[in-house]
């Protein structure tokens, strides 16, 4: 008999065993589901356009390559979005943009609802602007977002087309029709003036942007070259704006042609030297082929929001050429607003009667007379009825309760921590049985 009471209890121990085995994971599997379920999926598309000074690029307002632009992107969100979420917007190789920059969009107010990222891939040709929300979007609805980056055309697109430009956001594909125009001047000719241009990237986190103005020559003729493989030229650059330095260092190449954007064709390496180097100013030579031209490349730190100003210098045979530019920094940014939900007080409901209405006193009826009949019929009822057991008014109570804003696991913890905690009474309960069994035996 004793032997037969200590395996029933053994069979009780392997149960709550079997039940803490399994509840426990299933607390922790539920509680994960819940949190992965809570969130709201980034379905939404954002709309995407490219401008140009600020108005979209159209057949009256055309594009042509390496002038700047701007992609931007609208977004409206739906409600019951959680921190970390993203949205891609991956871009085409017709499109160059600066990389690595992180650019916040905030609210009037100063909160930053979301981060803009552009990522280039490995080869450089593609890239994408990565869009992360953060913790504003779970306490504020209604956010929209809204962002643009300044990018340009390659020279990859044909003047006087209409470009179709795709777009990979979320996995969807979106186009953007761009109407291009031709290039100004006689862009295939060799060039016979002096140019200069510069490009400032986004600053990086210590607020340096590290950009470069370049000065292309003339070509050299061979009347100017008079009968020599090449030519010595000398030249310089000055300051003429603050927030800006030389890093004292020179890069050229020398060029056979220009294409229809007139981008040069046919380069190799040229030698090139810098003479003297100040912060303000840098001097020195480069070596031309005859029946080329040539890029002489200077690196510079930028700093504050620009633009930017110097004026290059050439002795080009008799004649000093000089030519001047502005440099504007390429950026981004954007905005973001939303609003905080309204908590709605809860109305009071009426306070339930704890006294039961009085029902009215039962009437004792008169006895009746009796009947000369034995046996009365047994479809007939007495004359009144007294009730045994006073009514109570029945009153139903109403509390409305507001969902919180904020999701959260307690319900699904406290029910699974009600079960963990039953089958451990369980097990505590059979192992006490156990052992009293033990010592009557």
């Amino acid at each position: 008999m004793r032997s037969r009471t200590a395996s029933h209890l053994l069979a009780v121990l392997a149960l709550g065993a079997l039940a803490l085995v399994m509840i426990v994971p299933a607390t922790f599997i539920s509680s994960a589901s819940a949190a992965e379920d809570t969130c709201t999926t980034t379905t939404e598309t954002p709309d995407v356009s490219l401008l140009k000074n600020d108005q979209p690029v159209s057949a009256e307002n055309t594009a042509v390559a390496w002038e700047m632009l701007k992609l931007q992107f609208d977004l409206t969100l739906n409600n019951g979005h959680c921190a970390g979420q993203t949205y891609e917007i991956g871009t085409p190789a017709e499109l160059r943009f600066d990389s690595g920059t992180t650019w916040n969009l905030n609210t009037e107010s100063g909160e930053t609802a979301a981060t803009m990222t552009y990522r280039a891939d490995e080869d450089g040709t593609n890239g994408r602007l990565v869009i992360t929300l953060t913790d504003y979007v779970e306490s504020h609805q209604d956010v929209s977002l809204s962002g643009w980056v300044d990018t340009r055309l390659t020279s990859a697109i044909t003047p006087s087309s209409t470009e179709t430009l795709t777009f990979n956001i979320n996995g969807e594909v979106t186009t953007v029709e761009v109407p291009v125009g031709v290039c100004e001047g006689n862009c295939t000719e060799m060039p016979s003036y002096l140019a200069k241009f510069g490009s400032a990237p986004a600053p990086d986190a210590d607020g340096v942007s590290a950009g470069s103005v370049t000065i292309q020559t003339p070509t050299v003729t061979p009347e100017m070259a008079a009968g020599a493989d090449s030519v010595t030229l000398n030249w310089s650059d000055e300051l003429t704006s603050p927030d800006q330095t030389f890093t004292c260092s020179a890069t050229a190449h020398s060029y056979t042609g220009r294409n229809e954007w007139g981008d040069p064709t046919g380069g190799t390496a040229a030698q090139v030297n810098v003479t003297s180097c100040t912060d303000k100013t840098i001097s020195g030579t480069v070596v031309i082929p005859a029946g080329q031209f040539a890029r002489i490349t200077l690196p510079m730190n930028f700093r504050g929001a620009g633009p930017w100003t110097d004026t290059a210098s050439l002795v080009f045979g008799s004649n000093t050429l000089e030519r001047e530019t502005e440099v504007i920094l390429r950026n981004g940014g954007g905005s973001a607003s939303g609003n905080v939900p309204v908590v709605p007080t809860p109305s009071e409901s009426p306070a339930p009667s704890t006294t039961p209405s009085e029902s009215p006193t039962p009437t004792e009826s008169a006895t009746p007379s009796e009947s000369p009949s034995a046996t009365p019929s047994e479809s007939e009822s007495p004359a009144a009825t007294a009730s045994a057991t006073p009514s109570t008014s029945r009153v139903v109570v109403t509390t409305s309760s507001t969902p919180s804003p904020h999701r959260s696991l307690a319900r699904t913890g406290a029910n699974s921590l009600v079960l963990v905690l039953g089958a451990g009474s369980l097990l505590i309960a059979g192992a006490v049985a156990l052992q009293r069994a033990r010592a009557r035996e």
